[in-house]
């Protein structure tokens, strides 16, 4: 069964629900991509969809985030910076619990900056250290 969205009363025009949820996922990627990414010069967009994440370069965002950006005009600043903290903290532990753009535009900050440079100088050490070993291991 094909759900039907009345797209003009006055015509009686109608158009799948799936065609239209693909055709609003489109126009709120094309509306971010131009916002946080400035480029319009392409004839193809530098963009795809893979399921609910769009997919920018080497970025990676959810339909929903995308979605909060456009709808409530998020700074290119907080959105990259939320985006940088998100990877630092996968990097340390993919447990660690990040907060949502929402939640970052709202204030929270998630762990400090100067827990976080500690953090990601204990891992690099860690590292280095376990490097080290398999390097003296393997000399043996």
């Amino acid at each position: 069964m094909i759900i039907m969205y009345d797209n003009n009363k006055i015509t009686g025009h109608r158009i799948p629900l799936q065609d239209r949820y693909a055709e609003l996922m489109d126009d709120y990627a094309s509306a971010f991509y131009l916002k946080y990414f400035g480029d319009d010069t392409h004839s193809v967009p530098d963009y795809y969809y893979a399921g609910d994440i769009l997919c920018v370069g080497d970025y990676f965002f959810n339909y929903s985030d995308v979605r909060y950006c456009v709808d409530n005009d998020v700074k290119e600043q907080d959105l990259f910076d939320w985006y940088d903290y998100c990877l630092n903290i996968g990097m340390i532990d993919q447990y660690i619990k990040t907060p949502t753009l929402k939640n970052w535009i709202a204030g929270d900050r998630g762990i400090e900056k100067s827990k976080l440079t500690e953090l990601i100088g204990l891992k690099k050490s860690v590292e280095k250290a376990l490097d080290e070993y398999k390097d003296t291991e393997h000399k043996q």
